[in-house]
């Protein structure tokens, strides 16, 4: 999967921008499957000492990701006979 960790300006953060909104406009100019399952707002990004991101810093997708609440669509033959067995 992919995660997008974001660093929002304090203005910018409540101002309306939804994940939907996110989603919409990163499918503007990218695939599908290139576009974040999970959307997590961190007040900054952890460092290593050298100045890159600490990615073992960062926090666990699961734990406090932010979704829209809109399911995706199946990508293939096999997620779509598997979203037909579990939706009934």
């Amino acid at each position: 999967y992919l995660c997008a960790y974001i660093v929002a300006e304090r203005k910018a953060q409540g101002a309306g921008c939804t994940i939907t909104d996110l989603k919409e406009y990163l499918s503007g100019s990218l695939p599908d499957y290139m576009i974040p399952a999970y959307f997590v707002f961190i007040e900054k990004i952890p460092l290593t000492l050298n100045g890159k991101i600490d990615r073992k810093a960062l926090p666990s997708p699961e734990a406090k990701a932010v979704e829209d609440g809109t399911p995706n669509a199946p990508r293939n033959h096999m997620e779509e006979k598997l979203a037909e067995i579990w939706s009934d």
